[in-house]
Formats: structure tokens, sequence, C-alpha cells
């Protein structure tokens, strides 16, 4: 649980069809935007693994599967619209 300190929160975003959901992180070092090419399960590492971006590992979070774990009512009704 979150304590209200007063301090700014660092939120990570993600909307899908009017609906949107925040990720609370420790920081953002940087954001680019990037194509993956590879569609390699995350499944076998809890939703996440890491890649190389513009040469720097990065963490790769599976936020479809994170959301459908801790908050599935989010994609009631998405899905068939």
């Amino acid at each position: 649980m979150l304590e209200d300190d007063g301090a700014p929160l660092d939120v990570i975003v993600y909307s899908q069809q009017g609906r949107s959901v925040g990720f609370i992180v420790d920081e953002i070092l940087d954001a680019v935007e990037e194509t993956i090419t590879s569609r390699q399960s995350l499944r076998g590492y809890d939703g996440m693994t890491s890649i190389v971006v513009h040469g720097k590992v990065t963490d790769l979070l599976d936020v479809h599967a994170l959301i459908r774990r801790e908050a599935p009512m989010f994609y009631d009704n998405l899905e068939a619209a």
C-alpha cells in the first residue's frame, strides 16, 4: 500500500478503447518508440523479460497478461467491440 506523503509519483498509463490503467514505477529513465519483431511468449517469465533497445538492456512487461491477472474486469466488453 502506498503512503500519501505528497510526493509526485511516476506513472505509466496504458489505454485501450477508452479505458486506462496506471502503473506506478520507481522511476522512468527514458522513453523510446521501438518496433519489436519477436513475438516470443513471456509466459515463462511471469510476464516480464529483458531485451536490448538502442544498445541498452530494457525490461518489458506483458501488460495485457498483467492486467488480465490483476484486474480482469478491465477487458470486459472490450474484446467484443
